[in-house]
């Protein structure tokens, strides 16, 4: 276990925590790490046989956070990864990947969640080994990467009220569920540009990958579902809209 009062700053490549169990990081400020060189396999923070648990109780954690032209991501590895904001943000970018080998892959903020693609790269990626969930919490959600994230044969839950789904998220053969973290909250499926929805355009819809598994919109607690324009979704995934109130098609259609 390491706990720092203030801010912890990653710029350089010997700034690094492993350890063959269990890892406890816990910021009372941002953590900022951008500490690692292309080409090389050394994590940030990586754990070969336990969990890792990191957590900024009143800061953001970034992640790869650009410092020079040759230190640009701080990749987290483990048996499980969890990843808290409780005041702040969670921001990713550049080739960060964050692996969770075993173990659910948990990331929760108050304020925003993004997974990014900046600087020319191919952008951050989450992905899991194993049947491992992912669970995603805060209210926007960004993912605007050239990588992706992907569960490995497990279900991913996304609770947001504000989503932008610019590429690949992937849950195969299980359930990819996107829902409300305020209950009520209404879905816009088509046109995406109704305020104070979760509202997803035809190509985030797409963007949603569940193939031989189920992707599922709302949940017992939200709003209306609307699908304001034409979907064609790719794969084999099925479709489940959840909407206790009411699922209105007002001027689109499915097709799968």
């Amino acid at each position: 276990e390491l706990g720092v009062t203030g801010v912890l700053s990653a710029p350089l490549i010997s700034d690094t925590i492993k350890a063959p169990g269990a890892i406890t990081l816990t910021v009372g400020g941002n953590i900022e790490a951008g500490c690692m060189i292309v080409g090389t396999n050394l994590p940030f923070i990586g754990s070969i046989n336990g969990p890792v648990r990191v957590e900024s109780t009143n800061g953001d954690i970034l992640l790869g956070n650009y410092r020079n032209n040759l230190r640009y991501y701080a990749d987290i590895t483990g048996k499980g990864v969890t990843l808290e904001a409780p005041n702040g943000s969670i921001i990713i970018d550049y080739v960060t990947y964050i692996t969770s080998k075993g173990g659910p892959l948990n990331l929760k903020a108050k304020n925003a969640i993004r997974v990014l693609k900046t600087g020319g790269y191919s952008g951050a990626t989450f992905y899991t080994m194993d049947v491992t969930p992912v669970n995603i919490e805060a209210p926007v959600f960004e993912m605007n990467s050239g990588g992706a994230i992907a569960s490995s044969s497990a279900p991913m839950t996304i609770t947001t009220d504000s989503a932008t789904i610019s590429a690949t998220v992937r849950a195969p053969y299980y359930t990819l569920w996107l829902r409300p973290l305020t209950p009520g909250r209404a879905f816009d499926l088509g046109r995406g540009t109704t305020p104070n929805t979760v509202a997803l355009n035809s190509i985030e819809v797409a963007n949603m990958d569940a193939s031989g598994g189920t992707v599922r919109y709302g949940g017992p607690n939200a709003g209306r579902i609307t699908v304001t324009a034409p979907i064609t979704r790719a794969g084999t995934a099925r479709l489940w809209l959840d909407s206790p109130p009411t699922i209105n098609p007002v001027s689109g259609n499915l097709a799968t």
